[in-house]
């Protein structure tokens, strides 16, 4: 059984107020339940059912917050306190196990009570009627048993009559102001209701009566108080319009006078005083009057200086006369003749008058009388321009057959006021033709298709005439979009298809409008529709064969098209877009597929889009694509064809032919010393699709790592087994070594297989012999990216005694400390170089070290000599560093404002402009990249971007992917396009698939023009500025903060006459463009019309130019318009041959003698030469005669070149320390093969490398 819920609190208090809304938190009760488990643990609450107060409040049974349910002011009880019963239950699941437990909570109510006005119906007062808007007349005070913070306490005071509320107002703290001036306000009593409310729901409220007494004033006054004035309108300014005086009954003076308000008044009259007097004068002509007023109204004020609101006024009525004038006709009634055929707006005569007023009273505007015509519709045919008294014909005529007379009064008025008018009457004789033909076998429809050829009937109209008139039948030609591939026969109606080929166009129906007109004086027309019907693109296309195969190598070069012949034919004319197939890949399996083929649109030519190898994630061996042809066509008909695609890979691995199981050989052999030899085929040969390709080449190498005992040996190309150093196993237990050769072919993803082969070597003691390393100069290729602690070099040692030990040590260099360092190797018998830190080739290509190395001995230990075996010391170690493409291109750009920063709007962007005049193979700006990586890693190539981001579409711009060089394909004469945008990108290492290192950039090309043009003025001549462009484009950019573009720099351009520019060598014109940065993307340029060029290059500009580019600036200006004038230029004439032949034959016999004397020159030079040779030969073979090895002369190498053999004696024995190679050339040994035990001459070493001491060095060797 459970446990009962305990009440942390049984007692709970809160408080509300009465205008609270629902949902507004009051407590929040709490219990807990002992139980354990749930859900005995779980407590739900609820209100005790019963009570009164629930409807009012709500408990959520979860959280026990209980809230307001019903906003408490509907509660009419109004109870300022509320007992609730708040029951806390747990959740058995047995309902004998509930246990209950009980709160209470009583909750405080603020009840609103209403505000009550003090001393109320005591508000009485009297003021004069002339007191300021501002004045406080009385004030109502009001209290309340609320608090001020509650809204039950918060007061709102108001004026309840309208007619009081809109002369009084009152303010929030109960004070009653004037809202309206109270001079003259009736009536002079005012009784009204003032109430006073609180902002409670619902507000309760009081009221009181409020009364006031207006104290009247008396003021001045003039006698009369109105005048009239009639004036000419040529009444003059400055004269005396009325002199005009205020009489005042009070001593309160003196008074002043004002002209207010009335219209124009103020404007054209102005007020002046003589003593008391007030003189009103004409201030501005009445001909300045615009509006023609035909009188003003003057209101003359006088008030006294200490009360301005108690004046007097006198209105004065000026009347002007105007218009003196009226128009009179030049000529009097007038008769016109006319066909009924006439076109619309034809002028049929003109009526003209003339004003002897100046200004707009002698402008006339022409109207015809609304009174004066007959018939009384004749305004739907006829009208007459206003302003120049032509009569035009506005309506059909032949629309109104039965007229045959028109007649009308003109009226001329003029523009004065009031206006002044004269009129003539204006008679139209109308010819007829009484009937117009008309059509039969209405309506007309045709059908064609887009491949009939012209002259092909499509069908005949036909019309008939009343009056039995000849008709002609036409074509209207201006309107409809098939007049052009249509012609009508004029005598037959007979429509033909015309010369131009409907396939040209794409419309499938035309409208078209046809004629029917009589041949009389007063021809009639009528007209027809012929809706034409053209069926096009009658054929779908149809492919040759639907299923193609192919067969290809991985290693099909980029770009090469495959050896199927795609094709399609469409029925339709070759020449309509019905008939133009274009072709499309459809769909893809594997889908990846889809990136390693194109598609020739037009010649449906499949061919390799990237190449086929270094990606192994899509590396498919079999691909269908799905091709697609279709037309050209607004809804296109397609056709679909298969094309299986077969990718031979490398599908074998090679197998061994030799794998011999052993070889011999001994310690201490140097290298190049043949151990024994192995070879293998790869069956991918066997395809003739793999034949030639790597797949099918086999490469030897050995397996294992550079500190394996695979470093002493290599298998050169052929599989045969050399020795690449001196063998030295000092630290070897056994007398054999295995290795690994690898057969492996060439391919990207290549298939090896190893010959595990053991060496049985022939050790040699070292016993007693001093130690010193193998060789004095060991190379040690390392990547850039190498990891840090990689063993980089085993440094053999040799002459060791088994029971010792090695120690080495690395001199300290200039390099960081700890770059590099030296130490034994696990079996304590060699040294190895370590690699401590990051290698970088853009830093340092190339590390001389040098290390020594000896042996670990212990006191008792004596040195012993006489070795035999060369051996080194000090050896120098050159650690050069292999470049990776680990740097990305850089672009080079110019500066251009916002290429960095938060507002990098302008950065990786390329501006150029072209014009009008910019035709095909133009140059318009070149892109640049740079790496920092070496070999092909360094080398960039450009190419163009996504077309998608191309704006417009096909931009006509090419780029060379190797100078970066963009030029235009297309003429931009019809261009209107004002910029071009489109991407670019910059990659390193070109030719490759893999490890390319890329940056995208884009072109913004603008179109320019006039408007855009910017003309800078400086003194000297154009080749002055040849090395100061770029820093006057910066200068503008840094001053302006536009974008600025360089178009050209040439001869001053000069005014010549109103049309005419010319240049002049006085001065230089830079012209440039300048564009807006922040206006992203276009960046659009300025024009010049809306520039403020003193605010643009002001003299602040020019001298931050002078000092910033050394460029004296004098005028900046829009270009000049105009036709250049010609200008005569002295120049030579380079075909003076034409002229005068026997000067041009005198000249080429002249060239012919200097060329043969030069020619025998030469034959006697190589001839002594020649000569000088045969002598030195014969006296050297007469010195040497028959010997069986020689060495040429120095004088034989000029014409020949001899191998160098060497003899070695058979009587002089081999010595056991090796063998000596050399490479001796004229000028001395050049190179030293180190690779051996004793072939090191110290004097031919290089001056930068140590001159090392030999040690072991004891026998002598002969070098022949």
């Amino acid at each position: 059984m459970g446990q009962s819920g305990t009440g942390t609190d049984r007692q709970y208090s809160g408080a509300i107020k009465d205008y609270d809304p629902q949902g507004t938190f009051i407590v929040q009760v709490n219990a807990t339940d002992k139980d354990i488990t749930s859900p005995e643990n779980q407590v739900e609450y609820a209100l005790d059912v019963g009570n009164t107060a629930n409807p009012y409040f709500t408990i959520d049974s979860r959280t026990g917050v209980i809230t307001v349910n019903n906003r408490l002011s509907f509660d009419t009880s109004g109870r300022q306190q509320y007992t609730l019963f708040v029951t806390a239950t747990d959740r058995g699941l047995n309902p004998n196990d509930v246990m209950v437990t009980t709160a209470t909570v009583t909750i405080a109510v603020e009840r609103n009570v209403a505000p009550i006005i003090q001393n109320k119906n005591t508000y009485f007062s009297s003021f004069s009627e002339g007191v300021d808007i501002d004045y406080n007349i009385t004030q109502i005070f009001a209290i309340d048993a609320n608090p001020a913070t509650s809204m039950n306490g918060m007061l709102h005071y108001s004026i309840l009559e309208p007619n009081a509320s809109n002369k009084f107002q009152i303010d929030q703290s109960g004070v009653i102001r004037p809202r309206v001036t109270l001079k003259g306000l009736q009536p002079a009593t005012w009784i009204f209701t003032v109430q006073v409310s609180d902002k409670g729901i619902p507000a309760l409220s009081d009221t009181t009566k409020v009364e006031f007494s207006l104290n009247r004033i008396s003021g001045p006054r003039f006698n009369p108080s109105e005048s009239v004035y009639n004036k000419d309108e040529n009444f003059r300014v400055g004269e005396v319009l009325a002199r005009l005086q205020a009489e005042d009954p009070t001593p309160d003076g003196p008074l002043v006078y004002e002209i207010r308000g009335d219209g124009l008044s103020p404007t054209y009259f102005r007020l002046e005083m003589e003593g008391q007097t007030a003189v009103i004068k004409l201030n501005k002509s009445f001909t300045e009057d615009s509006n023609k007023s035909l009188f003003y109204k003057i209101r003359l004020q006088a008030y006294r200086r200490n009360d301005p609101n108690v004046f007097a006024e006198h209105i004065a009525m000026v009347y002007v006369n105007r218009n003196p004038s009226a128009p009179r006709f030049n000529h009097g009634d007038l008769v016109f003749n006319i066909n009924e055929t006439l076109p619309l707006k034809y002028v049929i005569g003109e009526v003209s008058a003339n004003d002897t007023d100046i200004g707009s009273n002698g402008e006339i505007l022409y109207s015809i009388s609304q009174t004066e015509l007959l018939p009384h519709y004749l305004q739907d045919y006829f009208s007459v321009n206003e302003f120049n008294g032509k009569i035009l014909l506005i309506g059909d005529l032949t629309q109104d057959s039965r007229t045959f007379k028109y007649t009308m009064t003109v009226v001329a008025k003029d523009k004065g006021i009031p206006p002044r008018q004269d009129t003539v009457k204006v008679t139209i004789n109308v010819s007829r033709n009484p009937n117009a033909p008309r059509w039969i076998g209405l309506p007309y429809s045709a059908n064609v298709t887009e491949n009939d050829l012209s002259g092909t009937p499509v069908i005949k109209v036909s019309a008939v005439d009343d009056d039995n008139d000849p008709i002609e039948y036409n074509i209207v030609r201006d309107t409809g979009a098939g007049s052009p591939y249509f012609s009508i026969n004029q005598q037959t109606g007979q429509i033909t298809v015309s010369n131009a080929p409907l396939y040209e166009d794409t419309v499938t129906s035309y409208n078209l409008r046809v004629t029917a007109h009589d041949k009389t004086s007063a021809s009639r027309t009528a007209e027809a529709t012929v809706e034409i019907t053209v069926n096009r693109n009658i054929f779908p296309p149809v492919f040759v064969i639907s299923s193609y195969k192919t067969k290809i190598s991985e290693y099909i070069s980029n770009g090469s098209p495959l050896d199927v012949l795609v094709r399609a034919t469409d029925g339709d004319n070759v020449n309509s877009n019905s008939g133009i197939l274009r072709y499309k890949f459809g769909t893809f399996n594997p889908p990846s597929a889809e990136t390693l083929f194109e598609i020739s649109s037009t010649t449906g030519v499949i061919s390799i889009a990237t190449p086929l190898i270094g990606n192994p994630l899509n590396a498919p061996t079999n691909v269908t694509m799905q091709v697609i042809a279709y037309d050209k066509t607004t809804a296109p008909r397609s056709a679909t064809a298969t094309v299986a695609v077969e990718i031979v890979r490398n599908t074998n691995a090679p197998i061994w032919i030799t794998c011999p199981n052993s070889a011999a050989t001994a310690e201490r052999v140097t290298a190049n010393t043949y151990i024994t030899a192995t070879s293998a085929r790869d069956p991918d040969l066997n395809d003739d699709l793999n034949r030639d390709t790597p797949n099918a080449q086999v490469e030897y190498y050995l397996a294992g790592d550079t500190n394996s005992y695979a470093r002493f040996f290599n298998v050169r190309d052929d599989g045969r087994l050399y020795t690449s150093q001196m063998l030295n196993f000092p630290a070897l237990d056994t007398d054999f070594i295995t290795i690994r050769v690898v057969a492996q072919d060439k391919s990207w993803q290549p298939k090896s297989v190893e010959c595990a082969l053991r060496i049985n070597i022939t050790k040699i003691s070292a016993t007693n012999r001093t130690i010193g390393f193998i060789q004095p100069i060991f190379h040690v290729d390392v990547s850039e990216n190498e990891k840090r602690d990689t063993i980089l070099k085993y440094l053999d040692v040799v002459n060791q005694n088994p029971n010792q030990v090695v120690d080495c040590q690395l001199d300290n260099s200039t390099y960081p400390a700890g770059l590099f360092t030296i130490s034994r190797d696990n079996a304590n018998k060699n040294c190895q170089l370590v690699l401590r830190g990051n290698l970088d080739f853009e830093d340092r290509r190339e590390y001389r070290l040098t290390a020594t190395v000896n042996e670990v001995r212990s006191k008792r230990q004596a040195l012993n000599y006489g070795d035999v075996y060369n051996a080194w010391k000090t050896a120098l170690i050159i650690v050069n560093v292999i470049d990776q493409n680990d740097e990305s291109p850089k672009w080079v750009i110019p500066p251009y404002p916002r290429q960095t920063g938060l507002n990098s709007n302008t950065q990786d962007k390329y501006f150029g402009i072209v014009n009008k005049n910019t035709g095909s193979d133009t140059r318009v700006l070149t892109i640049m990249a740079i790496d920092r990586d070496a070999g092909n890693y360094g080398l960039v190539e450009y190419l163009r971007g996504l077309p998608d981001n191309d704006v417009p579409a096909n931009p006509p711009f090419n780029l060379n992917s190797q100078s970066g060089e963009i030029t235009s394909t297309a003429s931009f004469n019809f261009r209107t396009d004002p910029v071009y945008r489109f991407q670019v990108m910059a990659k390193d290492n070109p030719g490759q698939t893999t490890t390319q290192n890329s940056i995208n950039g884009e072109i913004v090309v603008y179109l320019v023009e006039d408007k855009h043009r910017f003309v800078a003025v400086m003194p000297g001549q154009p080749q002055d500025y040849a090395n100061r462009i770029e820093p006057f484009r910066q200068a503008i950019q840094n001053k302006t903060s536009y974008i600025c573009l360089i178009e050209s720099v040439q001869h001053r351009t000069v005014k010549a006459g109103p049309d005419e520019v010319t240049t002049s060598t006085t001065g230089t014109d830079i012209t440039f463009v300048l564009g807006d940065p922040d206006n992203k993307p276009n960046f659009p340029l300025l024009l010049h019309a809306n520039q403020d060029f003193n605010r643009l290059f002001g003299p602040e500009w020019t001298i931050f130019v002078r000092t910033f580019a050394n460029i004296s600036v004098d005028d900046v200006h829009p270009p000049f318009t105009g036709n250049l004038q010609a200008q005569k230029v002295l120049s030579k004439s380079y075909v003076w041959w034409l002229d005068d032949p026997w000067a041009a034959l005198i000249a080429i016999t002249a060239i012919s003698i200097l060329l043969i004397i030069v020619g025998i020159i030469v034959l006697v030079f190589t001839h002594s030469r020649y000569m000088k040779y045969i002598n030195n030969y014969r006296v050297y073979q007469q010195a040497y005669p028959g010997p069986e090895f020689v060495e040429p002369p120095s004088f034989l190498r000029e014409y020949e070149t001899q191998s160098l053999q060497m003899y070695v004696p058979p009587d002089e024995a081999v010595p056991t320390g090796g063998e000596v190679h050399m490479h001796l050339s004229a000028e001395g040994i050049s190179a030293v093969d180190t690779s051996g035990t004793a072939a090191f001459n110290p004097v031919y070493i290089a001056d930068e490398e140590p001159q090392f001491v030999q040690h072991t060095y004891t026998r002598d060797t002969t070098l022949l």
